[in-house]
């Protein structure tokens, strides 16, 4: 068989070719939406074209697609309905190896720590975190002094609204840190935020979104409510999931969780986190290839 990962339509076009060339079936992994959404950004009209022709081609030939998430599946199934029947939903997850880390608290002591990891940019912009925070504060006074928000990794151009914010006092920035470090912060934090502010293409689940429960640390997911993060936290009890688009929400969700911190009750993720373990997401896939039969050469001819 012909296995093919993509994003790029370069590497879908040669697999596509390999698997007619050596007559063998083509597995396609789309590890994000092909076509649609935030994260397709074709250069210009005619490449729009031309790749949802290859689009139709590919995906036509295939044995077997495999999407990150189910919503992103439903989505393509509906936009390529020949499709149905050959794709199945195997998302990201977490190892297993990763969970024994020692936690990093490294700032906000005898504070309520909200810790942001991962880059800030046009899909993760953090003004409604910010009003969201001083909604709170304007509610509850008393959140300015035993509140803290640390922002874990690239600012993408947002130091002026974060350092020039009615709010910042109670934030700070650590810069990139490696991924050693960001598990045992995201384990030190008392709450781990989850940020994502586009609705166009949102099915996609964020890969730190399996670290982030994985950490076993409470998560204020301020996301898309139809979205595929939504979507997954939502297998979970204990996550507080506000839209991105409602900073009076996410401020409501700031203060339920301030007051647990306050008593002591933050509340722990609960949920069958082992079905996202990769060794088990590994051996999903693999029994899905041993799945797949030899295509006869006759019906590759005609692809």
């Amino acid at each position: 068989m012909v296995w093919v990962t993509a994003p790029h339509m370069k590497n879908l076009v040669l697999g596509y070719a390999l698997s007619r060339t050596l007559n063998r079936p083509l597995i396609v992994d789309l590890r994000d939406p092909w076509t649609y959404g935030s994260l397709w950004q074709p250069i210009s009209g005619l490449t729009e074209k031309v790749e949802r022709r290859w689009a139709q081609r590919i995906l036509g030939a295939a044995s077997l697609i495999v999407f990150t998430s189910p919503l992103t599946q439903r989505e393509m199934e509906a936009r390529f309905p020949g499709l149905r029947g050959k794709c199945t939903t195997i998302t990201n997850g977490y190892s297993a190896e990763e969970t024994a880390i020692e936690p990093l608290r490294g700032t906000g002591t005898g504070k309520f720590l909200l810790r942001h990891i991962g880059t800030l940019n046009d899909r993760r912009t953090p003004d409604v975190l910010l009003r969201a925070l001083q909604l709170a504060i304007d509610r509850n006074p008393a959140l300015r002094s035993t509140l803290h928000l640390e922002f874990v990794g690239d600012l993408g151009g947002s130091e002026a609204r974060l350092f020039d914010s009615s709010v910042a006092s109670c934030i700070s920035a650590r810069g990139h840190v490696s991924r050693a470090e960001s598990l045992a912060l995201m384990r030190g934090a008392d709450v781990n935020v989850l940020l994502q502010t586009v609705t166009a293409g949102a099915d996609v689940i964020a890969g730190k979104t399996f670290d982030y429960l994985a950490s076993d640390r409470p998560i204020l997911a301020v996301v898309d409510p139809c979205g595929g993060d939504a979507w997954l936290l939502k297998q979970f009890e204990g996550p507080a999931i506000s839209p991105c688009a409602d900073a009076h929400r996410a401020a409501d969700a700031i203060l339920a969780l301030h007051a647990r911190w306050t008593m002591g009750t933050l509340p722990s993720v609960k949920g069958n986190l082992a079905a996202y373990e990769r060794r088990h997401l590994s051996q999903r896939l693999a029994e899905e290839l041993d799945r797949c039969q030899l295509v006869p050469a006759e019906s590759l001819s005609k692809r």
